[in-house]
């Protein structure tokens, strides 16, 4: 059993840097498979791995995050999905073969590319006034609480237009860009997301875009929103598809 991290074109197969347990599967079309040796052991982790416990599993998904960084450094990749296991090369290469344009066209864009992720969030967003009854009266108190939907409403949309102001900056650095759909694994009721996003920036820009996202994070940081970047990672959010439909 193979476990594929990575599609390349095959003419980039010349420039892949030596990396541990690394095995270029050799192949006579346009995308050669990248696989990681597995012992045995792993090899069944792999066949049921939603019942691996999370230490095994964060060692393993870090082992391919930190592989595929690699590669991205001498060669534009596909990252294949973690704990992915074939039985054979062709089988997944006939898949990408199927989605031959679909291909082209993704390595053209990210060929020479990074991608950033970047969060926006304002702060102390509460759904009721952060007031009781024994800080004012019963009628102050509701009134307050009558007017705070409307407060909120006004409060999120100037933090929008601030934020899209700050992006429009940094989007002038990007290839690409494309919403990023993920959950907060703690959610907060006194934190909301505006903004959750990827673009993909040409390596040599890196350090611009980096200081231009720096000077925005200030400027926002004074109207109460946190804005974080993230990266350099592998073009994981710009992937086509791939299926055998």
């Amino acid at each position: 059993m193979l476990n594929p991290i990575a599609l390349i074109a095959s003419e980039s197969a010349q420039f892949l840097p030596e990396i541990e347990d690394l095995w270029p599967l050799p192949s006579a079309g346009p995308w050669m498979l990248l696989a990681l040796e597995l012992p045995l052991a792993d090899i069944e982790r792999y066949a049921d791995i939603t019942q691996q416990d999370a230490s095994w599993l964060s060692w393993a998904l870090a082992r391919q995050h930190r592989t595929l960084e690699r590669l991205c450094e001498s060669v534009p990749v596909y990252p294949l999905q973690f704990g992915l296991i074939v039985p054979s090369a062709e089988e997944m290469l006939g898949i990408a073969e199927g989605q031959n344009a679909a291909l082209k066209d993704y390595f053209a864009l990210v060929s020479g590319a990074s991608e950033w992720g970047f969060k926006a969030a304002l702060r102390d967003v509460p759904n009721d006034p952060n007031s009781s009854p024994e800080q004012m009266s019963g009628l102050a108190w509701l009134k307050a609480k009558q007017a705070a939907p409307e407060q909120r409403r006004k409060r999120i949309e100037t933090a929008m237009a601030r934020v899209l102001d700050v992006l429009n900056s940094m989007m002038a650095f990007a290839r690409a860009k494309t919403d990023v759909q993920r959950q907060a694994v703690v959610p907060s009721n006194k934190r909301l997301e505006i903004a959750n996003a990827a673009i993909l920036v040409d390596k040599h820009r890196s350090e611009a875009f980096l200081k231009c996202a720096e000077e925005g994070k200030s400027q926002l940081a004074q109207d109460g929103i946190e804005l974080s970047v993230s990266g350099p990672w592998p073009p994981y959010s710009f992937r086509p598809r791939l299926s055998k439909d």
